[in-house]
Protein backbone atom coordinates (compact mmCIF):
# COMPACT_ATOMS: atom_id res chain seq x y z
CA UNK A 1 0.00 0.00 0.00
CA UNK A 2 1.32 3.71 -0.98
CA UNK A 3 1.86 6.20 1.12
CA UNK A 4 1.01 9.75 0.28
CA UNK A 5 2.70 12.30 2.66
CA UNK A 6 0.58 16.06 2.59
CA UNK A 7 2.13 19.26 4.29
CA UNK A 8 -0.32 20.58 6.81
CA UNK A 9 -1.09 24.39 7.37
CA UNK A 10 1.10 26.12 8.91
CA UNK A 11 -0.99 27.33 11.84
CA UNK A 12 -2.18 23.87 12.89
CA UNK A 13 1.74 23.31 13.15
CA UNK A 14 2.47 26.05 15.28
CA UNK A 15 -0.42 25.36 17.62
CA UNK A 16 0.65 21.95 17.66
CA UNK A 17 4.11 22.58 18.70
CA UNK A 18 2.86 25.71 20.62
CA UNK A 19 0.74 23.16 22.69
CA UNK A 20 3.17 20.71 22.63
CA UNK A 21 6.16 22.83 24.11
CA UNK A 22 3.54 24.12 26.62
CA UNK A 23 2.12 20.58 28.22
CA UNK A 24 6.06 19.81 27.90
CA UNK A 25 6.93 22.96 30.34
CA UNK A 26 3.92 22.18 32.53
CA UNK A 27 4.36 18.70 33.08
CA UNK A 28 8.16 19.92 34.26
CA UNK A 29 6.74 22.32 36.72
CA UNK A 30 4.18 19.82 38.07
CA UNK A 31 7.07 17.84 38.94
CA UNK A 32 9.13 20.64 40.77
CA UNK A 33 5.79 21.24 42.54
CA UNK A 34 5.64 17.37 43.55
CA UNK A 35 9.66 18.17 44.92
CA UNK A 36 8.04 20.92 46.87
CA UNK A 37 5.01 19.55 48.33
CA UNK A 38 7.24 16.90 49.89
CA UNK A 39 9.93 18.79 50.93
CA UNK A 40 7.43 21.35 52.52
CA UNK A 41 5.76 17.80 54.36
CA UNK A 42 8.68 16.52 55.59
CA UNK A 43 9.59 20.45 57.46
CA UNK A 44 5.53 20.02 58.70
CA UNK A 45 6.60 16.31 60.04
CA UNK A 46 9.96 17.97 61.33
CA UNK A 47 7.47 21.05 63.29
CA UNK A 48 4.78 18.79 64.53
CA UNK A 49 7.50 16.46 65.96
CA UNK A 50 9.15 19.65 67.72
CA UNK A 51 5.82 20.58 68.79
CA UNK A 52 5.19 17.45 70.44
CA UNK A 53 8.60 16.97 72.54
CA UNK A 54 8.32 20.52 73.68
CA UNK A 55 4.83 20.18 74.78
CA UNK A 56 5.76 17.64 76.49
CA UNK A 57 8.53 18.98 78.10
CA UNK A 58 6.52 21.66 79.01
CA UNK A 59 3.92 19.90 80.20
CA UNK A 60 6.18 18.00 82.58
CA UNK A 61 7.25 21.71 83.83
CA UNK A 62 4.00 23.06 84.44
CA UNK A 63 3.66 19.83 86.15
CA UNK A 64 6.37 20.59 88.70
CA UNK A 65 6.15 23.97 88.91
CA UNK A 66 2.64 23.46 90.46
CA UNK A 67 4.28 20.59 92.58
CA UNK A 68 6.78 23.26 94.18
CA UNK A 69 4.09 26.05 94.53
CA UNK A 70 2.28 23.34 96.14
CA UNK A 71 4.88 22.45 98.84
CA UNK A 72 5.80 26.12 99.11
CA UNK A 73 2.20 27.27 99.60
CA UNK A 74 1.65 24.90 102.64
CA UNK A 75 5.18 26.43 104.19
CA UNK A 76 4.61 29.86 103.31
CA UNK A 77 0.51 30.03 103.23
CA UNK A 78 -0.21 32.77 100.53
CA UNK A 79 3.16 33.59 99.79
CA UNK A 80 4.44 35.96 97.33
CA UNK A 81 7.24 34.68 95.77
CA UNK A 82 9.88 37.33 94.24
CA UNK A 83 12.24 34.94 91.95
CA UNK A 84 14.74 37.95 91.31
CA UNK A 85 15.76 38.34 94.90
CA UNK A 86 15.17 34.71 95.92
CA UNK A 87 12.54 35.25 98.62
CA UNK A 88 9.09 34.65 99.57
CA UNK A 89 7.34 37.36 101.67
CA UNK A 90 4.58 36.00 104.55
CA UNK A 91 2.01 37.95 106.11
CA UNK A 92 2.23 37.09 110.23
Amino acid sequence: MAQKTENLENEIVERLRFLRDETDKIVIFLGQLAVQERTLKRRLREIEDNQEKYGAMNDKYIVELEEKLGELDKKYKNGQIDLDKGTITVEE
